[in-house]
């Protein structure tokens, strides 16, 4: 009220900000939502990112984020022969299709957040015991040759037409 010349505590000044307190940017202060918020996806192995760089999907120096927003749509991920140990922050390439990761030296792969997956070559790494692929309605191709799989869990709804397991201890 303009003309108020007491407080009655009804006049509460805004502070606009991100609101969303899992966002990088996160405001506690704030009590209006200005659309701010920043998602970022916590991505450890440098040549990882690195190749996100390469790719665009992120900027320098590396820091072992990326932001979100760069990579929940990308459709296609080829990142062959990079010395990627660990492709921690795949979880939030939420649309990916098609994911080539051959000749790395992963030692594990979790796809359980990639549910539209359906290309895989994650031939001639290091995964071991298990690569669960039970909730991937989608695949119907997968090449993962040469690694020291013991069990792969698939779907019963399967749509696979190109399967390749040689070099495994299936």
């Amino acid at each position: 009220n303009p003309l108020a010349n007491v407080s009655d505590g009804s006049c509460i000044p805004f502070v606009h900000g991100c609101l969303d307190s899992t966002a990088h940017n996160y405001n506690p202060l704030a009590n209006t939502d200005n659309g701010s918020c920043v998602f970022l996806t916590y991505v450890p192995d440098d040549n990882f990112e690195q190749e996100l760089i390469n790719l665009g999907l992120d900027f320098g120096p590396l820091n072992d984020s990326v932001l979100t927003a760069a990579i929940d749509t990308v459709l296609e991920l080829i990142i062959p022969n990079k010395q990627i140990y660990d492709l921690t922050g795949i979880e939030d390439f939420s649309s990916l299709t098609k994911l080539d990761v051959n000749d790395n030296i992963l030692s594990s792969l979790d796809l359980r957040e990639n549910l539209n997956l359906t290309w895989l070559n994650c031939q001639f790494n290091m995964i071991q015991d298990t690569l669960d692929l039970s909730n991937q309605f989608f695949l119907t191709y997968i090449k993962i040759r040469g690694n020291y799989i013991q069990s792969l869990p698939i779907g019963s709804d399967s749509l696979l037409y190109y399967v390749n397991l040689q070099d495994n201890q299936l």
